[in-house]
C-alpha cells in the first residue's frame, strides 16, 4: 500500500494477502500517512537531494513499489552507486514515519470500534496480523527480536519495533 499524498493505492497482491479486517487496518495506517504531511515532509527531502530528478525518480519508486519494475531513473540512480547517499536524509526519518503511522492507525481503529460499540482493547489485533503477515511470518510464529527483515528502498523499523509500538498506543489509548 502507498499513500503518496491524496491517495491511498493498494496492488492485488496485498488485498489478497489481507483479510478485510487487515485491510482496514492497512489503510488506517496509510491515511495517517496523509493526515500527519509524511509524503509532503518527504517530498521536500527528497527534492533537497536529487533536485530536477525527483518528480521522475518518484513516479519510477511508485511503479517498482506497485509492480517490483524498476524504471529507467531509478535504474540510472540505483547504478550510479550514489543511491544510499542520495537517501540518507529520507531513510534517516523513515522509522519514526513508519511508527508515527502505526500508533495513528491504532487512534483510527479505536474510533471506529467505539463507532460501532465495540471494545477499544482489541481493536489494534488486525494491524498486529497485517504486520506480521507483511513482515513475512504466520501470527503465533517465533518472531525476530529486532532485526530489519523488510528490503526496501529506505529504513523501516523492525517488526518488533512496530509492533511494541502498535502495543503501547492501543494500552495507552484503551485505557
Amino acid at each position: 500500500a502507498l499513500n503518496p499524498g491524496c491517495t491511498v493505492w493498494v496492488s492485488d497482491s496485498l488485498a489478497a494477502m489481507l483479510d478485510d479486517s487487515e485491510l482496514a487496518a492497512v489503510l488506517a495506517h496509510e491515511l495517517t500517512h496523509g493526515d500527519e504531511g509524511h509524503a509532503l515532509k518527504n517530498m521536500g527531502t527528497l527534492l533537497e537531494s536529487i533536485g530536477v530528478k525527483y518528480a521522475e525518480l518518484v513516479s519510477d519508486e511508485t511503479k517498482w513499489a506497485l509492480t517490483g519494475e524498476i524504471g529507467p531513473e531509478l535504474g540510472r540512480v540505483l547504478a550510479s552507486g550514489v543511491f544510499n547517499q542520495i537517501l540518507n536524509d529520507y531513510g534517516a526519518q523513515a522509522p519514526a514515519v513508519e511508527i508515527e503511522a502505526d500508533v495513528g492507525a491504532v487512534a483510527l481503529l479505536q474510533r471506529r470500534a467505539a463507532a460501532l460499540g465495540q471494545t477499544l482493547a482489541t481493536a489494534h489485533i488486525p494491524l498486529r496480523r497485517a504486520l506480521i503477515k507483511l513482515h513475512g511470518y504466520a501470527e503465533g510464529e517465533d518472531l525476530p527480536s529486532d532485526t530489519q527483515d523488510i528490503e526496501s528502498l529506505r529504513n523501516y523499523p523492525s517488526l518488533h519495533q512496530r509492533l511494541e509500538a502498535v502495543e503501547e498506543a492501543a494500552y495507552n489509548d484503551s485505557r
